[in-house]
């Protein structure tokens, strides 16, 4: 028998994201609450403009925060409605195709390394670590973001599928 330890733990993580965004969908955010949601736009389940995936051919970070609309979380995805140097947009997003969730405000931080995509996701690693150590903290606080941060590679099977 062979347990699939990453898979279930990405599952779980997941869960999580998936319970923030229903709680954000039913109450909305706090404050200067925000969350920073990573996600591969290849993903053939994601929905975006033709303009955006030609733009982030590989991935993008979306902000909620101030100017997002009808979030609406379902089983498998989530979509809303967000602003795009000003233009209007609705996107749909699987859940599977999530390759980062940073909340700065209570700097937590999830991230998925998929072996095929370790490269593009590097990049992610460093980007969730200047979001969470720009927002407002000194060197104690970026001690304790780090330490909420989740990262599983070092668990995980490095060979190609």
């Amino acid at each position: 028998m062979t347990v699939n330890y990453h898979k279930f733990l990405d599952e779980a993580m997941l869960e999580v994201i998936k319970k923030v965004l229903l709680q954000v969908q039913n109450e909305g955010l706090q404050g200067d609450h925000s969350l920073y949601i990573s996600f591969n736009t290849q993903d053939p389940l994601v929905q975006l403009s033709a303009r955006m995936k030609q733009r982030y051919q590989q991935e993008i970070t979306v902000v909620l925060q101030h100017q997002f609309d009808n979030l609406t979380v379902e089983s498998s995805n989530f979509s809303v409605g967000i602003s795009f140097d000003g233009i209007h947009e609705h996107i749909k997003v699987p859940f599977r195709a999530i390759t980062g969730f940073v909340d700065p405000s209570t700097k937590f931080s999830l991230q998925f390394k998929y072996p095929e995509n370790i490269d593009l996701l590097d990049e992610l690693s460093v980007v969730s670590q200047e979001i969470l150590n720009t927002s407002g903290g000194n060197a104690n606080n970026t001690k304790e973001a780090k330490d909420n941060v989740i990262v599983l590679d070092k668990f995980r099977n490095k060979k190609k599928l």
